[in-house]
C-alpha cells in the first residue's frame, strides 16, 4: 500500500517541479515603449498545475493510488510542458517591440488538459499498463522538440516574428494524448466484454 502512495506523491511532485521550473526561468511578455515585464508564466501556470494536481486527487479518493506507470506519464507531460514554456521562442511583434512568451501561455494548459484525460481514462479502466505511458511520453517528447526547434515564421517590415509550432504543438498534443486515452479505455472496454 505505502508504494503505490509512493507513486502518487511522486505524481503531484513531477506536476509541481514543472511548475515551478517553469514558472522561475520563462520569459516575461515585455510590452509597450517602457519594456514593461509581466511574468506570466509565474501569474498563470500555478493554476494549471493545481487543476492538474486535483485530478490526481480525484483518482486517488475515486478509485486507487497511482502506479508506476501513470506517474511516468504524468512525469513525461509535465516535463514537457517544462521544457516548452523555457526553451521555446516567444513571439515577437512591433517596432517596441512586444515579446509574449505563447508557449509558457499555452503549454501548461494543454498539460492539464492531457493530464484530465489520463485520469479520466485512470477512472474507467482495471489495470495500466506500459504501451499507453510509451504512447503518452513519445507524444510529448514530441511536444517538446517541436515547440523548441521548429523554426519561425517571419512576417512585415519590422518584422513580427510567430513561433506557429510553440503556439499549436501542445494543444496537439493534448489532442493526441485524448485520442491515446480513448484508443486505451475502448481496448480495456473490449476485453471487459470478453471476459
Amino acid at each position: 500500500m505505502g508504494q503505490k502512495h509512493a507513486w502518487t506523491a511522486l505524481s503531484i511532485i513531477s506536476i509541481w517541479l514543472a511548475v515551478t521550473f517553469a514558472s522561475i526561468f520563462s520569459n516575461d511578455l515585455i510590452a509597450g515603449s517602457d519594456l514593461v515585464r509581466i511574468p506570466v508564466a509565474a501569474i498563470t501556470c500555478w493554476f494549471w498545475g493545481a487543476v492538474a494536481t486535483g485530478f490526481v486527487f480525484i483518482v486517488v479518493v475515486r478509485r486507487k493510488p497511482t502506479n508506476r506507470w501513470l506517474t511516468l506519464s504524468i512525469a513525461g507531460i509535465w516535463l514537457s510542458v517544462a521544457l516548452t514554456s523555457i526553451f521555446s521562442p516567444d513571439l515577437v511583434a512591433g517596432s517596441d517591440p512586444t515579446s509574449v512568451p505563447v508557449a509558457a501561455i499555452i503549454s501548461p494548459m494543454a498539460g492539464t488538459i492531457a493530464t484530465g484525460f489520463l485520469f479520466i481514462v485512470e477512472l474507467v479502466r482495471k489495470s495500466s499498463n506500459s504501451w499507453l505511458s510509451v504512447s503518452i511520453l513519445t507524444i510529448w517528447l514530441a511536444v517538446a522538440l517541436v515547440s523548441i526547434f521548429a523554426p519561425e515564421l517571419v512576417t512585415g517590415s519590422d518584422p513580427t516574428r510567430l513561433p506557429l509550432a510553440a503556439v499549436i504543438s501542445s494543444p496537439i498534443g493534448a489532442g493526441a494524448t485524448g485520442f491515446v486515452c480513448v484508443f486505451a479505455w475502448l481496448l480495456g472496454r473490449g476485453g471487459d466484454k470478453a471476459n
